[in-house]
């Protein structure tokens, strides 16, 4: 990139079929494993939206589907705050537990387990 700041570019994006993400996204990434091809959304309540580009250009984007949040997830406080890969191998959805009791006289919660799900087979049936 050549320019002190870069522009941003609008990217229609196809595939919808009146499925619209909202307001509760929270970060963007894009998987080595799909060569550039797969952008994944997270969105806090909703999961991982799965957008699509054939030739890994850009020019419009194809919504393929969500993977949802997992069951459970919710109910018991939890957000999917990322979607990340390791290694560029598997994608996993973070999850956080915003609500959680506070450690007295500190602002962190005192959980000591945080779930990586492992969405890779439910984004490869998207694709």
């Amino acid at each position: 990139m050549a320019a002190e700041q870069g522009v941003p570019v609008f990217v229609p994006m196809t595939g919808t079929g009146g499925t619209r993400m909202t307001s509760s996204l929270d970060g963007v990434s894009i998987p080595a494993r799909w060569g550039g091809k797969v952008i994944l959304v997270t969105d806090n309540v909703a999961g991982t939206h799965v957008l699509y580009s054939a030739d890994a250009t850009w020019t419009t984007a194809d919504f393929r589907g969500t993977v949802p949040v997992a069951k459970g997830l919710l109910e018991s406080g939890g957000v999917t705050v990322a979607t990340v890969s390791l290694g560029g191998g598997n994608v996993f959805a973070v999850t956080e537990y915003f609500g959680d009791a506070k450690v007295p006289g500190s602002r962190a919660g005192n959980r000591s387990q945080w779930p990586l799900i492992d969405i890779t087979a439910d984004v490869e049936a998207l694709l």
